[in-house]
Formats: C-alpha cells, structure tokens, sequence
C-alpha cells in the first residue's frame, strides 16, 4: 500500500485503518516496554549478603555492614563497643581465614 493508494480510500475507511494502526502500536510499545523493565530489574538485583555484624542485646538485629548504620550500631559504639565486638563469629572466622591466605 502507497500513500498515493490512501488518497482514494473513504474517510470511514481511513478512520478504521487509523484505529487499527493506533492498536499494534499501543500493543508493541508495550510489549517492548515489558521487555526493557524486565531487563533493568535484572540488571538493578543486589546479590544477597550474609548479615556480618549482630546486637549481641538483641540478636534479631543483624546488619550486612552496607549502607547506613542501624541505631542499635550507633549506639554500641557510643557505649563503647567495637565493630570486632559486634561481628558475628562465623563472619570473623571468615575474615581470618581470608587474611591469613
């Protein structure tokens, strides 16, 4: 079909064409924008990470060591406490074993 074809065509016709047309192209640019969402959210996945330090008041409350401090860090550490005294055992264990190789 040419645009010079399209000049012949009744305006009902023409308005039909028009609707159909708008339809495919509200469906593929979904389609497409489903499959870009669905390739930033793969690429945005944070990898898991084992908690590394534990309240020993409260050991429910764990921390990885990333992004910002828990309260319950801040204030153990105002008390006078340690990070060494807030790691959790195997985290340390881990650690040395690195160090040592």
């Amino acid at each position: 079909m040419t645009l010079a074809n399209l000049d012949a065509f009744p305006t009902d016709e023409l308005w039909a064409i028009h609707e159909r047309v708008g339809y495919l192209l509200t469906r593929k640019l979904q389609a497409e924008k489903s499959l870009i969402e669905a390739r930033l959210t793969k690429l945005r996945r944070r990898p898991n990470v084992s908690p590394k330090f534990q309240n020993p008041n409260e050991p429910s409350q764990t921390w990885c060591g990333r992004g910002k401090r828990p309260e319950w860090v801040r204030r153990l550490l105002a008390a006078g406490k340690t990070m060494q005294d807030l790691q959790i055992k195997e985290s340390a264990e881990a650690g040395q074993t690195l160090d040592s190789e």
